[in-house]
């Protein structure tokens, strides 16, 4: 008999805890994340890296843009198009 007064205690604990967790910490799902400002990522050529398009490393080729994560990407690109082109 007080084996079955655990269990149901604990199973009464067990839901009054789930319960408790729920209202006071809501799951991050997508319905409750707002975000107002969305970045929009592209992915530098050279190292295949996704970075933010308002980076300060950018090169205009043949009227695309290209973006990258680094200087050293950049010259990279500048570098290998430079030889394309003999």
């Amino acid at each position: 008999m007080s084996l079955i007064r655990i269990i149901i205690a604990g199973a009464i604990i067990f839901f009054v805890y789930t319960l408790l967790r729920k209202i006071i910490r809501p799951s991050a799902n997508k319905d409750n994340i707002k975000n107002d400002n969305p970045v929009e990522l592209v992915q530098d050529p050279t190292c295949n890296t996704f970075i933010e398009k308002d980076t300060k490393y950018k090169v205009t080729y043949y009227d695309d843009i290209y973006y990258f994560c680094s200087e050293h990407c950049r010259q990279a690109f500048i570098k290998k198009t430079k030889e394309i082109n003999k």
